[in-house]
């Protein structure tokens, strides 16, 4: 899911998405990007992507509505069904330290971060990404401290060849933030009505960014 709202950021990461596009069609040609657009951008902002062979595009569903009624800012809130409904579509998630990566291990799906160091900055894109968040130390401590990472492309694709794809809870990762079992076991349960309304899409694999 594309992690920044505003169109300078936004450019940058449709650039890094592009780059990671061409990666992976050499590295893991199986693979497809299933891609969700940032609620407050126009879906024409994200156009380089398409022309994308490997992306997938999932709109948000419903009209853009103005969040504070003064004209600044219009939103597509989209609903829990269809925010489920595009993770069963995903076998892994790839987080910029975007917050949907929460939803995404809430709902079982493996989720790991992102993050290039500087010396492994090339472009201009991934230089100007990583230093924001760099900045943001809160989030930087955040998802370094309790999601999986990758620091290259390279480790990207072993992780996702190396990974389980079993939709599942993390329960050590709840534990870790200091959520109650009991709150695990109503994920779990709600990960079950999820699988009786909401089939798991089988068949090649899809990467949720």
């Amino acid at each position: 899911a594309a992690a920044f709202c505003d169109e300078v950021m936004g450019r940058h990461e449709v650039a890094l998405l592009v780059d990671l596009s061409r990666y992976l069609q050499q590295s893991l040609p199986q693979a497809k990007i299933c891609f969700r657009p940032y609620p407050t951008l126009p879906e024409s902002f994200y156009a380089p992507l398409r022309s994308c062979p490997n992306v997938e595009w999932v709109g948000i569903g419903g009209s853009a509505v103005d969040r504070y009624g003064d004209g600044r800012e219009f939103i597509r809130f989209g609903s829990d069904e269809e925010r489920l409904r595009y993770l069963s579509q995903c076998t892994v998630f790839l987080s910029l330290a975007t917050s949907f990566s929460i939803e995404a291990v809430i709902a079982g799906r493996p989720t790991v971060h992102l993050y290039l160091p500087a010396e492994q900055r090339r472009s201009n894109a991934e230089t100007e990404i990583f230093k924001r968040i760099d900045i943001s130390d809160h989030l930087l401590k955040y998802y370094l401290n309790y999601l999986p990472a990758v620091r290259s492309y390279q480790e990207f694709v072993a992780w996702v060849k190396t990974t389980s794809h079993a939709p599942s809870v993390s329960d050590m990762l709840l534990g870790q933030m200091g959520i109650p079992a009991s709150f695990a076991e109503a994920t779990n349960a709600w990960s079950g009505l999820k699988h009786q309304f909401l089939p798991w899409v089988q068949g090649d694999s899809e990467i949720h960014v």
